[in-house]
């Protein structure tokens, strides 16, 4: 399934470290999509992910307390050119 996540950063050392250091997730995980704002106050990121809770869970133990980690499901839509 797609899912995005909006991360709200409350510690940028934290994250820097999250994101800096090495990203193992489970087997059916993988992201393709991801921003942060100039700032580092957030983040947005596309994933797909075997459910919800699943992908919660592995983001919320992954930056602990210095990440707020909004999921929601999503549909991933292309736009046509023209």
């Amino acid at each position: 399934m797609d899912f995005a996540a909006i991360h709200t950063i409350k510690d940028e050392a934290v994250w820097d470290k999250a994101v800096g250091g090495s990203q193992d997730f489970p087997e059916g995980f993988s992201f393709p999509v991801f921003v942060v704002a100039e700032d580092k106050s957030r983040a947005i990121c596309v994933w797909h992910a075997p459910e919800r809770q699943a992908l919660q869970d592995a983001l919320d133990q992954f930056f602990g307390e210095g990440v707020v980690n909004d999921v929601f499901p999503v549909e991933i839509m292309k736009l046509e050119e023209g």
